[in-house]
């Protein structure tokens, strides 16, 4: 079961706990804010690519 809602400025996302992990919901929401940041940031793709690179390995 999966639900989305909307309460006044915060989405709401409610799932049943057997559905997803913990640690699962974490890297998402960093993955979600790492893109975030990316589409607010003014790095060239190739700067982005760069640090991507460092970040990752």
């Amino acid at each position: 079961m999966l639900k989305l809602s909307f309460e006044n400025e915060f989405a709401v996302i409610k799932f049943l706990n057997a559905l997803i992990t913990q640690d699962y919901i974490q890297q998402l929401l960093q993955k979600i804010q790492l893109e975030t940041s990316v589409e607010n940031s003014e790095l060239s793709e190739g700067q982005a690519w760069e640090l991507s690179e460092h970040r990752f390995h």
